[in-house]
Parts: structure tokens; sequence; C-alpha cells
């Protein structure tokens, strides 16, 4: 498994490739730090989940979801500090699959990604 994982946050960052490497065996976490990086490496690489941070350095992550959606139809979940329902509406419309408010709890955000995966694979089987 592929976990692509934008975000500007390091700390969260650390905490997702920690739960992820405990919760999945063999899964592979490709850190990136730019909405452009991020869409490069989606065009190249395919992933099974992109984890998305609503701003990065060069993008919102709402730009950068619609990108994804051009070339990849792997789950997204945005992460946010913010919470605010037309942001919310705007990332859902956007293509993001799911949506959590920062900070949050490691278990949730561990069963929403198996919740991404496991509708995802049962839409490509």
């Amino acid at each position: 498994m592929v976990v692509v994982i934008a975000l500007k946050d390091e700390n969260t960052r650390q905490q997702i490739n920690q739960s992820l490497g405990i919760c999945f065996t063999g899964c592979k976490t490709v850190n990136v730090f730019t909405g452009k990086e991020c869409l490069r490496l989606i065009k190249q690489n395919p992933a099974n989940i992109v984890i998305l941070d609503s701003y990065l350095d060069d993008m919102e992550g709402i730009e950068v979801a619609k990108g994804i959606r051009c070339v990849s139809s792997a789950p997204i979940l945005m992460l946010s500090y913010i919470r605010d329902q037309k942001q919310l509406v705007e990332a859902f419309e956007a293509g993001v699959n799911d949506y959590m408010a920062k900070p949050f709890h490691q278990m949730e955000f561990i069963a929403r990604v198996r919740c991404l995966l496991r509708n995802y694979s049962c839409e490509h089987n």
C-alpha cells in the first residue's frame, strides 16, 4: 500500500507516518511538502490513498484535490485546522472523500483510512 502524505505540519506528519506504519503492514508512505510535488508524484506513481493538508505552502488543498482528480481516483482524506462549513463543502465538491479537523485522535484517523481503503477497494474490484 502506498500512502502519499502532503502536509505542512511536521508533528502531524510524524504522527501519521508512525500510526500508518504500526497499523498497516508493508505500508509505504511518501511525504511531500508542496501541492506541485504532490500532483507530480500522483501523476507518476499511483497511490492507494492521499492524506492532504487544506493549505500547503504553494497551493490550497482544494486546488490540489482538483488536480488529483484529473489523474487519479484514489481516496483523498483532507486535514485542516479550519472548521468552516464552506471549506468543507468546497473540499467535497473538489473530490475529497473525507475531511478531518485537526487536532484529531489517531484511532479515528486510522478508522477513517481503513474505511476509505475498503470503499475504494470495493469500487475497483
